[in-house]
């Protein structure tokens, strides 16, 4: 059996990382070179804002693995050694599904000696180590990143199902058959003897479906007992695909004891499939070969393609608390998350900030969560632009911008909704802000999903919600070929919802009404902008006038 040891680290287990690597003298400071062995070299992520406090290096460690110590090295400089990070794991791979395994808040800065921490286990094969702090707030430079730990599994317990295919014709004997599965029976009296086969063909084989991918990493055999017909030397391969297969060697051995039928484990390897292949390719007579055991070393590996909990399609922030740096035009922040999607500000669906430097809004989730994407629904008509450059932010601290970001500044040109992906980062708030940036932030509604990304299906509701927009749109225009929509509308509408003539015509009257009451506010609220410039008009001539 395996015991915990500190890995050897591998370049190549990274798959992902925060920010853009710097380049000097011909050398990329990438991810990579915190995992190479020289600490001479280190991991340096650009272009990310300072106190960013997300800077991330994602890991696939290629099986499964169960972790229980970490160990950094910094630079060794206060500027850019880490203070705090967070270690998190997937069961499946992209779109990850993180859940955090630990959190260190006391690493030294001002030393590049190796610092270790432990007190936590947790099994997987996708890793994501997340810086979550500095000591003075700028990216990153890390010299050495370790884990000690295990690969992850048990010896699998035999099945003669697994056989698919055998080299020979296996011997017969008193009505017994002593074929390929008898190696996988947990019966060491009985045995593989494969038959019609010439002296030193040494190519003995059996084929076996699993029935499911495994990562192995460990064989065991029983020989029979003689120097006749025991094992020497065998290979093991595997295949992705079943037949015709597409065989690649995984491990060679060459020094199998003969004389004994004692069991004899070999490792040294690491290999994901279904589908594996036994090879005999020596024995230590030349005659074929009696294999009283077979064994394997593993677990089972996640399904290509595996899907997350089927929790990414509720959103957490429905009618969840909530609150923003400031409310004007009655836009209390809860009405961003009350289930109505609707942009129009008139609908009284619209959160809405005064007009104020760096505005901000949040939502709490009431425990900290998962959080793979944010759906956020823009004003239309009046103010569509104002959103422009918004940021998301998640994290555990009530102050929005003290989270780490995700997903960036965002463009809202041409959209309704924007989609912001979070890569299943954790927090119990879920904020958006306007950095440096004097405007309303107003947000129609916003939405949070942890979990797998899911195909949203449109409900009825959501139709006849995007036929009513086609008819505002209609009112608004007046020309024929938004007529042509309004009557569109009113025919599905009646199909639909099953309304007579005069419940329909009473409806587009009330949106009608909804429209008048919309210009009003929206009247109101331009009336207001016009008091503002017109004030800073005046706050300028006195200025010019002291001048």
């Amino acid at each position: 059996m395996y015991v915990c040891s500190w890995l050897r680290g591998d370049p190549s287990w990274v798959v992902d990382s925060a920010g853009t690597p710097w380049q000097s003298g011909g050398k990329t400071y990438d991810a990579a070179k915190a995992l190479d062995g020289d600490t001479t070299t280190y991991w340096n992520p650009q272009n990310l804002a300072r106190h960013y406090n997300n800077w991330y290096i994602v890991l696939d460690l290629k099986a499964p693995y169960t972790l229980s110590q970490i160990a950094i090295n910094n630079f060794g400089d206060t500027d850019h050694d880490i203070k705090a990070f967070k270690l998190q794991k997937s069961q499946i791979g992209s779109p990850y599904n993180w859940e955090d395994v630990t959190s260190v808040g006391n690493v030294q800065g001002g030393t590049s000696d190796r610092q270790e921490f432990g007190g936590f286990q947790g099994t997987a094969r996708y890793w994501r180590f997340v810086v979550t702090q500095t000591h003075a707030g700028w990216q990153p430079w890390l010299k050495g990143l370790g884990f000690l730990g295990k690969i992850a599994g048990s010896w699998l317990r035999g099945d003669p199902s697994w056989v698919a295919d055998s080299a020979g014709t296996p011997w017969t004997n008193g009505g017994k058959t002593y074929d390929a599965a008898k190696a996988l029976d947990g019966d060491t009296t009985t045995y593989w003897n494969p038959q019609n086969l010439a002296r030193h063909y040494n190519n003995w084989y059996i084929v076996l479906d699993l029935k499911a991918p495994h990562t192995l990493s460990q064989i065991a055999i029983n020989n029979f007992g003689d120097t006749d017909h025991d094992i020497k030397a065998f290979k093991l391969q595997k295949s992705q695909s079943g037949s015709p297969y597409n065989w690649e060697d995984v491990k060679s051995v060459g020094n199998v004891q003969g004389g004994a039928s004692e069991r004899q484990e070999f490792g040294g390897f690491q290999g994901t499939a279904r589908y594996w292949r036994f090879v005999v390719t020596q024995t230590h007579a030349g005659w074929q070969p009696w294999l009283k055991g077979l064994g394997f070393y593993g677990t089972r590996a996640a399904p290509a393609g595996a899907a997350a909990p089927s929790t990414g399609n509720v959103n957490l922030a429905l009618n969840r608390p909530a609150t923003q740096s400031s409310t004007d035009f009655k836009g209390d922040p809860g009405r961003a998350v009350d289930g109505n999607r609707n942009p129009i500000y008139g609908r009284k669906s619209c959160s809405h900030t005064a007009m104020e430097r760096d505005p901000w809004w949040r939502v709490d989730l009431g425990s900290s969560q998962r959080v793979d994407r944010v759906v956020v629904y823009k004003r239309m008509r009046i103010g569509e632009m104002w959103l422009e450059g918004f940021q998301v932010y998640v994290g555990d601290n009530p102050n929005v911008v003290e989270n780490p970001t995700c997903g960036g500044r965002q463009s809202v040109a041409g959209k309704k909704a924007i989609t912001v992906n979070c890569g299943g980062m954790t927090g119990r708030y879920v904020g958006i802000a306007l950095p440096d940036k004097r405007q309303y932030l107003i947000l129609c509604e916003v939405e949070v999903y942890g979990g797998a990304q899911g195909k949203r299906v449109l409900s009825l509701e959501d139709k006849l919600e995007s036929l009513r927009e086609d008819l505002e749109k209609a009112v608004e225009m007046e020309d024929l070929e938004d007529l042509e929509e309004e009557e569109a509308f009113e025919e599905e509408a009646f199909e639909k919802k099953g309304l007579d003539e005069e419940a329909l015509e009473e409806e587009v009257l009330e949106e009608i009404e909804a429209l008048e009451e919309d210009a009003l506010e929206e009247a109101a609220e331009i009336e207001g902008l016009k008091e503002e410039v017109l004030e800073e008009i005046e706050a300028l001539e006195e200025a010019a006038l002291e001048k």
